[in-house]
């Protein structure tokens, strides 16, 4: 319950460091629980969207549903994205890349970034909502034709890509050594390698909101979220030869877009 707890506060904005005392050991087994964490801020963007388009058009309950992700995280994946960015492109060896990846400013790499993964995230949420939902793109929740159960099961594109490419990620710590010792790190925390026992955890937790679905189909962009944590580990192996905070919010944000894009290509 304290490794819960202390996952629960480093991952989200929420207070959960109130209800216990915390200290450092559960901090440094908080990524095994990190898929976990997946299924708030899933659950949240799902709930948020849903009873926003019953009242606005799907690209505002978009917009919020988004938005209620990043009050949640404090947008704690995606400044590490940022800064994945702006050090991969243009630190010219690994010093330079952990020095720029250090930097509390955003750079011209990080600012491109961002625009254009929130375009893609945006575009294909909406593409595929009005795909999934709507007769016509500009139309409300509740004057539709399909029933409120099939729009529930689309709806959960939330719940499965999250906690999943969540999953997918947090193996980073088990394939590379952490890039700084813990004095230089940015929380002051190296997080320990996963035992069997989490790692088996981990994979149920996240694989399973995806059977939402209650469609096979859903196997292929799982598939391709991990294969594209897998090159994102890969290119932090050959960049790096280790990883950081900011790899993690990189790998998880990328291999969670991946997964959008392809349930779009296969489920409409």
């Amino acid at each position: 319950m304290h490794r819960l707890l202390a996952a629960l506060s480093f991952f989200t904005r929420f207070p959960f460091w109130k209800i216990a005392k915390l200290n450092k050991q559960h901090y440094e087994r908080v990524v095994p629980l990190w898929p976990l964490t997946g299924w708030l801020t899933a659950a949240s963007m799902m709930l948020v969207f849903g009873l926003s388009a019953l009242f606005l058009p799907v690209n505002i309950a978009l917009v919020i549903a988004i938005l209620t992700r990043l009050a949640i995280t404090g947008a704690l994946h995606e400044d590490g994205f940022a800064d994945f960015f702006d050090g991969f492109g243009g630190g010219k060896d690994r010093n330079s890349i952990l020095r720029i990846m250090k930097d509390s400013h955003i750079g011209t790499y990080g600012v491109v970034a961002l625009i254009i993964y929130f375009l893609l995230l945006f575009l294909t949420l909406q593409t595929y909502f009005n795909a999934m939902f709507f007769n016509q793109p500009t139309g409300c929740f509740v004057i539709q034709e399909r029933n409120c159960w099939t729009k529930f099961i689309y709806a959960a594109i939330f719940f499965a890509a999250d906690p999943f490419a969540k999953w997918a990620s947090s193996n980073i710590i088990n394939i590379l050594p952490y890039a700084r010792n813990e004095e230089d790190a940015k929380n002051h925390l190296i997080y320990n390698k996963m035992t069997i026992a989490e790692k088996l955890f981990g994979l149920a937790v996240g694989c399973l909101p995806a059977f939402f679905f209650f469609n096979l189909i859903i196997l292929i962009p799982m598939a391709v979220s991990a294969a594209t944590a897998a090159v994102i580990i890969f290119i932090c192996y050959k960049k790096l030869n280790a990883y950081t905070g900011d790899c993690c919010g990189a790998c998880f944000i990328i291999s969670e877009l991946a997964f959008y894009l392809t349930a779009l290509a296969v489920l409409t």
